[in-house]
């Protein structure tokens, strides 16, 4: 992986940590919502596995959020 794909599946898997424990999920809720294994859940929050671009929108999805809300660093 680059640098930079590197530093976006950390930021992402952070993102989805905190919107996921901000509204009292597991990971296997999260997974249930989502159609994403528990363990794919658990690898992309530590950023060590890229998220695709229909985990994303999957993801968005089960957290009620835009895909950019899981991207973009917010300050």
């Amino acid at each position: 992986m680059s640098e930079l794909s590197e530093t976006l599946a950390r930021r992402v898997g952070e993102r989805v940590r905190e919107l996921r424990a901000g509204h009292g999920l597991t990971q296997l809720r999260l997974a249930e919502r989502s159609g994403i294994s528990r363990p794919s859940i658990a690898n992309l929050e530590a950023g060590r596995q890229n998220v695709t671009l229909r985990q994303l929108c999957a993801l968005a999805t089960a957290l009620g959020v835009a895909v950019e809300d899981l991207v973009v660093a917010r300050p």
